[in-house]
C-alpha cells in the first residue's frame, strides 16, 4: 500500500509539472508539428547549450529547464548555426522570441557575440532559424508535451529516470 501511495503522489507531481523528459529527449507539440528536443537540465548542459553543434535537423533543437521562473538571457558563443530563441512561461506559452541570432564560431571577441534581451521565463527553447516550424511559431503560441517515460524532480532540478 505504501508503494502505491508513493507512486500515486509521484504521478500527481509529474502530472502537475506539465513537462515530461524522455531519456534526455523531450517532445513538444505545436500547432505546426512536433519538435524533438535535447534537454538542458544540469548547469553544465545549460552553459554548453548548442555550442559546438554544427548541424541541427529540422524539427529538432534544445529545451532548457529551470526550476523557477526567473530573468533569463542567452548568448551565442561558439555556435555554428543561426538560432531562434523562444522564452516560455510555466504554462508552456511562448512569451518572447528572438529570431535569427547569428552564429559565432569561437568565444572571442566577446563584444561581437550576440546576446538576447532578458525575459522573465521558466523555460527556453532553441531552434535552427531555418527550421520551418520555428519560423511559424509566434508569441502567445502554446506548446504541449508528449512523452512515454517520466522524470523525477529533485532539489537540484530534474533527474531523468532510466
Amino acid at each position: 500500500m505504501k508503494s502505491f501511495i508513493y507512486y500515486l503522489s509521484l504521478f500527481i507531481q509529474l502530472f502537475s509539472a506539465r513537462i515530461y523528459a524522455c531519456n534526455k529527449d523531450f517532445i513538444v507539440n505545436t500547432s505546426h508539428g512536433k519538435i524533438y528536443l535535447k534537454t538542458a537540465i544540469s548547469t553544465i548542459d545549460k552553459t554548453k547549450g548548442l555550442s559546438g553543434v554544427k548541424k541541427i535537423n529540422n524539427s529538432h533543437g534544445m529545451f532548457f529547464f529551470y526550476k523557477n521562473t526567473k530573468q533569463l538571457s542567452f548568448w551565442m558563443p561558439n555556435t555554428f548555426i543561426n538560432l531562434d530563441i523562444f522564452f516560455i512561461d510555466k504554462n508552456l506559452k511562448i512569451i518572447a522570441i528572438e529570431r535569427n541570432l547569428k552564429a559565432h564560431p569561437g568565444r572571442k571577441p566577446v563584444p561581437e557575440i550576440q546576446q538576447t534581451k532578458s525575459y522573465l521565463a521558466k523555460y527556453v527553447m532553441e531552434l535552427n532559424t531555418l527550421d520551418p516550424i520555428s519560423s511559424k511559431l509566434k508569441v502567445n503560441d502554446k506548446l504541449s508535451y508528449f512523452c512515454s517515460n517520466y522524470f523525477l524532480q529533485t532539489k537540484q532540478g530534474i533527474h531523468l529516470k532510466k
